[in-house]
């Protein structure tokens, strides 16, 4: 136990280094992208809309049950749903599935999912008929367009240690924030969290952010927005698809038993400066900033 504490202090110390390092060259970084107009935005925030085919328009304009079907071969560009863990990438999917018929793709095959009802999770990403196509990564090549999920990183390091854990189902123990394991996530997924938000940030191709909160507020509205992003249409009968099906079978409702605030001083010291300078980036795109959840 002795040498733990100087350890950890060192690594804190470092990481609030890199942190300054990383603020002050992404910040200079898209200031001087602006200046040249390398990142034209929209007066609403983004980078445009994407274009859908006839065919794939008119297959959520006829469909009248909620049923899900593959759009045909190479008629839908490839479109990342792009989160860090945590956030809330399959209940998104869920949703976008639902409020189109057509299935949500991966970049990798998930049994679990496929199982789950994810049907395109099996399909080659190149076919081009799935709706999106769910990534972790960073990598913004091969997409046409991308929808950035953003999520209080707090929130999302929360629900990514809650589980590794104990699962999707199960409870974490406060005794679990007490560990080096516990410590070691936050500065990785902190980290994470803000170099694949600007990596995507940085994505001049059409772009659409979701922010978790505003997603779970008016869940709905934040729908429409997506799928009017995707070229598409939300109909009246997929609306009624929506409403009577918002949940999905593999979101996770209810609070955990986690203590109140299991981050130490330095971890808020080292997350608030990458929220700051996303926030920073975020404004400057025409995007409303990042908000706490509560």
């Amino acid at each position: 136990m002795g040498v733990y504490r100087p350890i950890a202090t060192i690594k804190i110390i470092l990481a609030s280094a890199c942190v300054l390092l990383i603020y002050i060259v992404t910040y200079k970084y898209y200031s001087t992208m602006l200046v040249l107009g390398k990142l034209s935005t929209s007066v609403s925030g983004g980078f445009g809309s994407m274009v859908m085919p006839d065919e794939v328009m008119r297959m959520t304009e006829i469909s009248t049950n909620c049923s899900l079907r593959l759009a045909p071969y190479h008629s839908i560009p490839l479109i990342a749903l792009t989160s860090i863990p945590g956030s809330g990438n399959t209940w998104t999917r869920h949703l976008l599935q639902v409020a189109t018929g057509i299935y949500t793709g991966n970049m990798n095959v998930s049994d679990e999912l496929y199982n789950a009802g994810f049907l395109g999770d099996k399909e080659q990403y190149t076919k081009g008929t799935t709706l999106t196509l769910k990534t972790h990564k960073r990598k913004l090549e091969p997409f046409e367009g991308a929808i950035l999920i953003l999520r209080d990183p707090y929130k999302a390091i929360l629900a990514e240690f809650n589980r590794r854990i104990a699962g999707k189902t199960g409870i974490t123990q406060s005794s679990h924030f007490k560990t080096q394991e516990w410590t070691d996530t936050v500065h990785v997924l902190g980290e994470r969290w803000y170099t694949h938000t600007m990596t995507w940030l940085s994505f001049t191709k059409p772009l659409h952010v979701v922010k978790y909160a505003e997603l779970k507020r008016d869940t709905l509205r934040e729908v429409r927005k997506m799928v009017e992003f995707l070229g598409l249409n939300l109909t009246p009968s997929r609306r009624r698809c929506l409403l009577d099906d918002m949940n999905g079978q593999l979101k996770k409702t209810g609070k955990k038993a986690l203590p109140t605030d299991p981050f130490t001083k330095d971890m808020h010291q080292v997350l608030d400066r990458y929220i700051e300078s996303v926030n920073k980036v975020l404004r400057h795109l025409n995007f409303c900033a990042l908000e706490r959840e509560e």
